[in-house]
């Protein structure tokens, strides 16, 4: 199949299934604040606990992409998610207050997208120039992120969190039509950095350090997304008096601004290197997240939230792509789509903790020795990619 053949299902696959509540995150967690009186602590486990088992899946399915019938995973992951969705949609509030209730519905819907992202992620590998069907699938990611950035505070006012479950059950419905066409498996392209065996790819220790680089690099650029994720639209109603419905109008213009941001994360990695784009991008997605938790002033705090979201596309895309070109087998794409989500198992619930301890200066702190680290790890990598590019452009020339 061609690229853009491709690009629905692998979308169905990754975003409308696989990651289909990441746009919404803040607004879960402040309607299970709200409408199941659990304390933000709670409403912050119950998303790390859907992540933790959504990263466990993805991850661990990782090493046998190369021989699972992917569209078979996928459609396998999606009827989880929509019996999970379905279940957390159609319970009484007073059953979905149940912390332990609420909790085995969401752990179910993680193990479904762990499937369904682990299938799509290692599709996009298997393709010629992946960076490219990566930055297609990205602007895809964003048009869905600012349909539900806008309707889903409204969703939220008016039926609460079984509102946005049951608009997540019909999203999973509609994703199984582009979904059936996502291919069993894929034919290895020959023009990646690196195609390595089992064998080779646990013996060659530069690149197994490179792809454990890649994985940490990944896992902590969105730990501390997931800390601002989570939490920025309690900081806005709570802190600034900013409505939950004026944050997701900015988030979504944001996401307009985050379409331009993915294609141009192709562009910037042609034309200036992996080295420096993803140095830029973890540089200034980091100043953004780390003032939205600092600032006072809400202009200032509304500028930081619009673009915050095309920053973090622009980083995101780069991460991918990178993860995609190292291995074209789908292992360690696979295995960092795992870790993009893990972060987000650990982080609310990171969060929520070291904001009870400490407040809003220790997470800044914290958040500022996340960015140095992860200048450091990507940088590694970016040196690593480039470098094998130019050696391998010098040997054809």
């Amino acid at each position: 199949m061609s690229n853009k053949a491709l690009l629905l299902p692998v979308w169905a696959s990754v975003d409308l299934i696989g990651q289909q509540s990441f746009p919404i995150i803040p607004f879960l967690v402040g309607a299970m604040v709200v409408t199941l009186d659990m304390s933000l602590v709670e409403a912050g486990w119950i998303i790390s606990i859907e992540y933790s088992t959504l990263a466990l899946f993805a991850i661990g399915l990782s090493p046998f992409m190369g021989i699972i019938p992917r569209r078979t995973l996928a459609l396998c992951g999606a009827c989880l998610v929509i019996i999970g969705n379905l279940l957390s949609a159609v319970s009484d509030p007073v059953t979905l207050s149940q912390f332990n209730v609420l909790a085995t519905y969401r752990g179910l819907v993680g193990m479904g997208c762990g499937m369904a992202l682990a299938a799509g992620n290692a599709t996009v590998a298997g393709v010629k120039q992946p960076e490219k069907l990566y930055a297609k699938k990205m602007v895809l990611l964003a048009v869905y992120s600012l349909i539900s950035l806008v309707v889903s505070p409204h969703i939220s006012s008016a039926w609460g969190v079984r509102g946005l479950y049951i608009a997540l059950t019909a999203l999973s419905i509609l994703a199984l039509i582009p979904l059936v066409r996502l291919p069993q498996r894929m034919s290895l392209t020959a023009d990646h950095v690196d195609t390595l065996s089992v064998h080779t790819f646990l013996t060659n220790k530069l690149y197994l350090f490179i792809c454990i680089t890649m994985l940490v690099a990944t896992f902590i650029y969105n730990i501390r997304e997931a800390f601002t994720m989570t939490y920025i639209e309690r900081i806005g109603s709570m802190k600034l008096g900013v409505s939950p419905e004026t944050i997701g109008a900015i988030l979504g213009v944001g996401a307009l601004m985050a379409m331009v941001a993915s294609m141009a994360a192709g562009r910037a990695a042609a034309n200036f290197g992996y080295k420096k784009s993803i140095f830029m991008g973890v540089l200034f997605s980091g100043f953004i997240t780390i003032g939205l938790f600092h600032t006072e002033n809400v202009n200032l705090f509304n500028g930081l939230i619009l673009f915050w979201s095309p920053i973090f596309y622009f980083t995101w895309t780069l991460l991918m792509s990178m993860a995609a070109v190292l291995d074209d087998k789908g292992r360690v794409v696979s295995a960092t789509g795992g870790f993009v989500l893990a972060a987000y198992a650990v982080g609310p619930g990171l969060a929520g903790y070291i904001i009870e301890k400490g407040g809003d200066a220790s997470i800044v702190q914290v958040m500022l020795w996340i960015v140095v680290l992860n200048l450091v790890f990507a940088l590694l990598v970016g040196w690593y990619i480039d470098s094998k590019m130019k050696n391998d452009n010098a040997g054809v020339a």
